[in-house]
């Protein structure tokens, strides 16, 4: 699976041109939003059984994992939370750039990685291929929050994508999708959140969730998914630097 890198993504949704103005990434920062789309509904989310969050919400799925109202450091559904970069625990670095200098997992480099790698041309020197495929707990963001959480695997995310319709919305004044079960009616809300690199892209346009699934194809990707419009939604895997949001899933 060939790596498209952000900047072709960025090329290609005219969208993202918002973003030239960002130079730190924080997650105490929700956008303005001025709805200029006639056909995308401002509305007041009512996703959750009352206003005691976080919850997890029983979306009816096959698997029986139940979804967190809220991103990982959020206090309410349409906050955006933390940023982490993928394996770490330790959310908005604390110069606000998230780059594989200092990422935990390499010596630098995405050819240096010391954790989640079982291909050598991108282990450090030294380092044995570790062959994991799924962060282990101690490393996973959502579990560090509250052990009753776990990141979403892979399988999670394609597992919601089949089983819910999307619908592109403004919810209590940010922009996200409602993704709301064909199971049982029952939505959670994900808010467009962008990601942060050497700066912050795309918050109010665009989410970007992580998975705890390493990609099985290149060892310094990790899988993510994100939507990009009112009716898309796409899985995709990215550099494990980068700085994404966290949406948990129940234990």
């Amino acid at each position: 699976m060939k790596k498209m890198s952000f900047s072709k993504v960025m090329s290609m949704i005219a969208m993202f041109s918002l973003t030239n103005g960002f130079i730190a990434c924080s997650s105490d920062d929700k956008d303005d939003v001025t709805n200029n789309d006639p056909t995308v509904e401002s509305e007041s989310l009512n996703v959750c059984p009352d206003g005691n969050h976080p919850h997890l919400i029983d979306l009816g799925l096959p698997s029986g994992k139940k979804w967190c109202c809220c991103n990982i450091g959020a206090n309410n559904p349409e906050g955006y939370g933390k940023y982490f970069a993928w394996g770490e625990t330790e959310g908005d670095k604390a110069n606000k750039k998230f780059t594989w200098s200092n990422y935990k997992w390499c010596n630098g480099t995405q050819y240096t990685l010391t954790k989640y790698c079982s291909d050598s041309r991108y282990l450090a020197s030294g380092t044995t291929p570790d062959n994991k495929t799924e962060l282990d707990l101690d490393d996973d963001a959502a579990y560090a929050s509250n052990n009753n959480y776990c990141m979403p695997t892979s399988a999670n995310i394609k597992e919601l994508l089949d089983n819910t319709t999307l619908r592109w919305i403004v919810g209590n004044g940010v922009k996200g999708a409602i993704f709301k079960s064909k199971l049982n009616g029952n939505s959670i809300f994900l808010p467009a959140s962008g990601y942060c690199g050497e700066k912050e892209y795309s918050k109010g346009e665009v989410g970007f969730y992580w998975s705890s699934s390493v990609d099985s194809y290149s060892s310094d990707l990790a899988k993510s998914h994100f939507y990009v419009s009112k009716d898309n939604t796409v899985m995709r895997s990215e550099s494990r630097y980068y700085g994404m949001s966290v949406r948990a899933v129940g234990k």
